[in-house]
């Protein structure tokens, strides 16, 4: 998709997702069982797809020992180094 980063393409198809369920939820005049579990089943899966960029990037960020901007915190200095 252009001028979309590829770290955020989970999150538009979550979002794409759970719009679709959300429809399908409505336009379903008596919903049987099986759907019910079914839309659950989607509804978490498409949870998962738009929680997993912000997962992603809390990762990175532990990975590389990143706990604050060191930028915004002007005149401070490193206590634990």
């Amino acid at each position: 998709i252009p001028g979309l980063p590829d770290a955020l393409i989970p999150r538009v198809v979550g979002v794409v997702g759970a719009t679709l369920l959300v429809v399908n939820n409505i336009l379903a005049n008596n919903p049987s069982p099986a759907q019910g579990r079914a839309e659950i089943i989607g509804a978490l899966l498409a949870a998962a797809c738009i929680a997993v960029p912000s997962l992603d990037e809390r990762l990175l960020e532990a990975k590389r020992g990143v706990t604050a901007d060191e930028a915004a915190m002007a005149g401070s200095s490193q206590v634990f180094a």
